[in-house]
């Protein structure tokens, strides 16, 4: 069994971690604790590994004499000596304890950040008690199974499908433009503002702060950053200072219809820096909720 342990790490796991930007944080014994820069790459490379496994073992492949188990979680982790820690690590230990060898359990809280496509791929199973979790958690479950079976197919008794109901919108990183290293801090700060302000708007699911800054200090296209995140929608835009003044540009896209749909300038003296950062971070969240609202009311997808 160590054998084929060791030979599956070596041609599919590390190959597939590797090709979906993955991490890997430590081994413990038959289990691995893994890191990804989005939902969409943890569920895509997941998926990968429990097909290659399944797929082998139709055809007697030695990779396939271990069955695996998947839990996935998004949230907040502290890093430490280059391992990580938090509530939702011990969340994603018990939560693959909820799925049956060559299965996925994700969070509801992470399905919420998956596209359409995706999405259908799940079953949702409603809330599950965890051991050592005090609140019952809301878990989706993949199975290959799942992956062949369409929406218009009867589930099974007692589990629902759904679709995504949220559109989903990605915060990377605002871009510096004053030239100095020493304004980083004021464009993380407007970011994150502005991704937690616009958590409030209850008609859509935004991408959390550590996967948007996954793109910080690389040249990626929109496009790109959508596709990874799974988002629908891209907040992006730049700060610059400049003396006691300061300019901030925000562009709401559409990455699916490919355009633009709303882009302002704002110019503030900073008498106090966080004042300007509220009035910036109201003002766009009000206008990026309506702007997802109507698209939404005219039935764009």
């Amino acid at each position: 069994m160590l054998a084929a342990l060791k030979l599956l790490h070596r041609e599919v796991i590390d190959p597939s971690i590797a090709a979906h930007s993955g991490r890997l944080i430590k081994s413990m014994g038959d289990g691995l604790l893994l890191e990804f820069p989005a939902v969409q790459s943890a569920v895509r490379c997941s998926q990968e590994i429990q097909k290659a496994v399944e797929t082998g073992a139709e055809h007697g492949d030695p990779n396939s004499a271990v069955r695996l188990r998947i839990g996935i979680i998004l949230g907040d982790v502290i890093v430490e000596n280059g391992d990580i820690f938090g509530d939702c690590v011990n969340i994603a230990a018990r939560l693959q304890e909820v799925a049956k060898p060559s299965e996925i359990a994700i969070s509801n809280h992470a399905f919420e950040h998956l596209d359409g496509r995706s999405g259908e791929q799940f079953i949702k199973l409603g809330e599950q008690s965890l051991k050592n979790i005090s609140n019952p958690i809301s878990v989706w479950l993949w199975s290959q199974d799942n992956d062949r079976r369409s929406y218009t197919d009867k589930p099974s008794k007692g589990i629902s499908l759904e679709r995504p109901a949220k559109p989903t919108i990605a915060v990377p990183r605002f871009r510096n433009q004053s030239g100095g290293s020493d304004q980083d801090g004021f464009a993380d700060g407007i970011t994150e503002d502005l991704i937690t302000a616009i958590s409030y708007w209850r008609t859509f699911s935004v991408i959390a702060r550590n996967s948007a800054f996954s793109f910080r200090n690389r040249s990626v296209k929109t496009s790109v950053i959508a596709k990874e995140l799974g988002a629908r929608y891209i907040l992006e835009g730049s700060v610059r200072t400049a003396s006691n003044r300061a300019r901030l540009t925000a562009s709401l896209l559409d990455t699916v219809q490919e355009h633009q749909l709303w882009s302002e300038r704002f110019d503030r003296v900073i008498d106090d820096i966080f004042v300007v950062q509220d009035e910036i971070i109201n003002r766009a969240a009000s206008l990026l909720g309506h702007q997802i609202k109507q698209a939404n009311l005219a039935g764009i997808p």
